[in-house]
């Protein structure tokens, strides 16, 4: 998997769709990163765990963002993306996980089976074998 976050589908049968928001001045991301507005809620920034005001998935990647900087984010409400994760004391995902919260691993590219606490990646689906979830976000602001 190259991007972070892969959109797969649409729960609710919509087309993917995205929406412009301004970078957080000096922030750098890639696509496929989940975003989350900064704490003057008028610029995104790369989530990390704990995040509570989510603004998407990015489409387009920035460096050292400079002043005004607009990149488009994936803002769907039903959007379903792959991702992987992290494997710690909890090793695989089971049936009864499909449902369940989880939060951002260490470095935002991955989800942490072992922090359900303020988790904002909602299992859908999941392959052990591949080590991936299929995730709704949560705690969206858009």
């Amino acid at each position: 998997m190259s991007e972070a976050f892969q959109y797969k589908y649409d729960r609710y049968g919509a087309d993917a769709f995205a929406e412009f928001r301004t970078a957080k001045t000096g922030t750098t991301f890639a696509a496929g990163d989940i975003l989350a507005y900064s704490s003057s809620a008028d610029t995104v920034e790369l989530a990390t765990a704990g995040s509570t005001r989510i603004a998407g998935i990015a489409i387009d990647g920035v460096t050292n963002a400079v002043a005004g900087q607009q990149v488009q984010v994936q803002i769907n409400p039903g959007a379903v993306y792959r991702v992987k994760y992290t494997p710690g004391t909890k090793t695989s995902l089971a049936g009864s996980d499909v449902g369940t919260s989880f939060d951002l691993a260490s470095g935002s590219k991955t989800i942490n089976l072992d922090d359900t606490t303020g988790g904002m990646c909602k299992v859908v689906a999941y392959d052990n074998t591949e080590k991936t979830a299929d995730v709704m976000i949560g705690s969206r602001l858009v």
